[in-house]
């Protein structure tokens, strides 16, 4: 299920923003979603990884 979120940002970021995306071939609504993604990946996989150090 997906979830609508609101964010405030400087006014010029929009217009870069923009550029960047479509560089990245991709709307400029669906960069933050995809950059959240990874972060929240790279914590879990960080997370997961300390867990079985621990184990070991």
């Amino acid at each position: 299920m997906k979830q609508n979120i609101t964010i405030a940002i400087e006014k010029d970021l929009p217009n870069e923003g923009k550029i960047i995306a479509a560089q990245r071939g991709m709307s400029l609504h669906r960069m933050p979603h995809e950059e959240l993604e990874k972060i929240i990946c790279q914590a879990r996989n960080y997370a997961a990884a300390n867990h079985l150090s621990g184990l070991f």
